[in-house]
């Protein structure tokens, strides 16, 4: 028999996933590229998934914001605005996600 056995990884995933293995690695690479003048974090995408993230990551304002239609809402815009984030939020049924 070829390849991973899925039983076997799935538990590892699940694993991972409780030890929080995920959010390590990602900081670990964000750091990496930021070492290397590779990350700009004044822009940044978000969806629901990100939102979720239960990943504690080093926070930065944003200069830009890029969402899709399911951000597309007045209040959400005033909020950005307010704290001088600038918005690219897909209207729907007028621009691409």
């Amino acid at each position: 028999m070829f390849g991973p056995v899925w039983s076997t990884v799935y538990r590892r995933f699940a694993q991972w996933s409780r030890d929080r293995v995920w959010g390590r690695l990602y900081r670990v690479i964000l750091d990496e590229l930021g070492a290397w003048g590779e990350f700009d974090r004044s822009r940044c995408a978000i969806d629901s998934v990100i939102v979720r993230s239960r990943c504690r990551l080093r926070r930065r304002r944003p200069t830009k914001l890029h969402a899709d239609e399911g951000y597309n809402y007045d209040h959400l815009r005033r909020w950005l605005r307010k704290r001088g984030i600038r918005h690219c939020i897909a209207r729907k049924g007028i621009e691409p996600s």
